[in-house]
């Protein structure tokens, strides 16, 4: 078990904080700590010279793993993880509740995330979010959509793992989308596993949905004291080459982290 993985279990014993509103002072100190953090390590990724493109990769994943768990502690992310985490490149495939859900992971696992091509266009988040290693995708347009997953091939060959959110778009968590089949392909392609993660936040309310602005949703978090609780559940491999297709690789992994979140999803 990796180091970041045994601190989340270690996290998971904490008793748990009454919501509470943190003092103004400790808010600001803390989101300017996460900024800061964001920023200072895009630079220093950013200015790595010399480097092959498989070395650049790891780099920047590795920068990206640093970062998150830099970002948890800061914001108090608090895991209970389940699972075994996967040993060689993969695709992790999970719900997606939010803008926690890459730091929450990406705080496990050294990986290349895929994101809305929305946040590339943050001012400066968006240029050090591509400085780390993320890949930034343009829904609905298959063009774009055939690019990233190009990309997200040459993560996987170089040996890095890359996390992605089939169903497109956000929920709260009541509900499982489709999940759409293009990084099933690239996994058959790359010859790597997939492997099916649940997550859960506590309080539901942390879920980021339906168009909310992003500084309102973040300012809520400090208001309940500034801790979060994640459950994260790690399934079993799937093996692309077992499939017929993508498309039934996409429904047996959707099928998997429904049963991971232990509840049947309409």
């Amino acid at each position: 078990m990796s180091g970041a993985a045994g601190r989340a279990l270690a996290a998971s014993t904490d008793p748990l904080v009454t919501d509470r509103s943190l003092p103004f002072l400790e808010i600001l100190g803390r989101t300017r700590a996460t900024f800061t953090a964001i920023l200072a390590e895009a630079v220093r990724t950013a200015a790595a010279r010399g480097l092959t493109e498989e070395e650049r990769f790891g780099h920047r994943a590795l920068a990206s793993y640093r970062l998150a768990g830099r970002l948890a502690t800061l914001n108090g992310l608090r895991i209970r993880l389940s699972g075994e985490l996967p040993t060689r490149p993969s695709v992790l495939v999970a719900n997606h509740l939010g803008y926690w859900d890459p730091v929450l992971l990406g705080s496990l696992l050294p990986l290349a995330a895929i994101a809305k091509v929305e946040l590339a266009r943050w001012p400066v988040i968006g240029w050090c979010g591509q400085a780390l290693g993320t890949l930034y995708v343009r829904r609905g347009n298959a063009h774009h959509s055939a690019r990233v997953l190009r990309e997200a091939l040459r993560r996987l060959v170089a040996g890095v793992h890359v996390l992605n959110f089939p169903e497109g778009t956000t929920t709260d968590g009541s509900r499982l989308l489709p999940f759409r089949r293009g990084i099933f392909g690239i996994a058959a392609r790359a010859g790597v596993p997939v492997v099916p993660v649940a997550l859960r936040l506590s309080p539901r309310d942390a879920a980021w949905t339906g168009g909310e602005a992003f500084f309102p949703h973040y300012r809520r978090h400090w208001g309940r004291g500034g801790h979060l609780d994640a459950s994260i559940r790690f399934g079993w491999p799937l093996h692309p080459a077992d499939f017929a297709t993508a498309q039934a690789c996409a429904a047996e992994a959707r099928a998997r982290v429904e049963a991971l979140l232990g509840w049947p999803l309409v």
